[in-house]
């Protein structure tokens, strides 16, 4: 769509998904001696929505994109008889702007619900991720910062019958920053 000398182009997309995976899991004793086997069904349903809008102009470029993702998961331990139920919330986002005079600045970031399994459960975290690049004639220099706020992901396990519990902390990325360069040839 042109709109005097403004150029707009959005796209939508939307898709459905369905799986059903039988997963088994082998837990060891503390003596070495013991195990026992768990095994489940999982039954997922997903939706996903992605929006995707550029907008240029006079060589300029503004581009976003926002992506929703939704599953519906069911999941049924074969040996305990037990269920869970539980709903999962994904959104990306991303926003990208062509500068002129071969700057380039970009950032993104991600949303993750609650992840509740039979046997864990993740806390909702998120990452914000940033970059600016140079273009020159056959090189490109760039400034790029990841999880900019050091988000930890946090998972508490515990065993089928919830005698044993224990706590994870973990971290997608930590928190980095990278300087480097792309040579053209």
């Amino acid at each position: 769509l042109y709109l005097g000398r403004f150029r707009l182009t959005t796209g939508t997309t939307y898709a459905f998904r369905l799986n059903e995976v039988e997963q088994y899991f082998l837990e060891g004793e503390i003596d070495g001696e013991n195990y026992r086997i768990f095994s489940w069904i999982n039954t997922a349903y997903g939706h996903t929505f992605t929006q995707n809008v550029q907008l240029g102009w006079n060589g300029q470029v503004l581009s976003s994109s926002l992506s929703v993702n939704y599953e519906q998961k069911k999941q049924k331990a074969l040996i305990a008889q037990t269920e869970s139920k539980s709903n999962n919330w994904v959104l990306m986002a991303n926003i990208s702007a062509r500068l002129g005079k071969g700057w380039t600045l970009s950032a993104d970031g991600s949303y993750m619900g609650d992840i509740e399994t039979l046997y864990s459960l993740t806390k909702k975290y998120y990452t914000v991720n940033s970059r600016i690049t140079k273009e020159f004639n056959n090189f490109s220099l760039y400034l790029e910062g990841r999880d900019l706020f050091d988000t930890p992901i946090v998972t508490e396990f515990f065993s089928q019958d919830l005698s044993v519990r224990w706590i994870e902390e973990s971290h997608l990325n930590r928190r980095l920053f990278l300087l480097g360069f792309t040579w053209k040839f």
